[in-house]
């Protein structure tokens, strides 16, 4: 395992305004890493993110990168250091939240 990498993980930035307001859940796994999350958009904003699921090796740290997300209403924010694998796997989740709501 100490030779394999993860997937890595394309993340594109999403115009919040443009998703309909609701709730809905995205997952994302990069081999290593999964997570399950739900969103809440309100008003063309992020109001909430929750962490269903997060299965990691030691990025629990990564977590914290939702509240990144929800301050900046932005998906390009910088992953939480020594949690990178974590943080990008988060944030392609609520990629994919946000993708249903469109």
């Amino acid at each position: 395992m100490l030779t394999q990498k993860p997937e890595k993980m394309e993340i594109s930035n999403m115009d919040i305004s443009s998703v309909s307001d609701g709730t809905y859940v995205g997952r994302a796994d990069n081999g290593f890493v999964k997570a399950a999350v739900s969103v809440e958009v309100s008003d063309g904003k992020l109001k909430s993110i929750t962490i269903l699921e997060h299965d990691t090796l030691l990025g629990r740290p990564g977590e914290k990168i939702i509240d990144d997300i929800v301050e900046q209403q932005s998906l390009e924010v910088d992953a939480v250091s020594s949690a990178t694998y974590s943080s990008d796997t988060i944030r392609k989740a609520v990629e994919n939240a946000l993708k249903k709501g469109e």
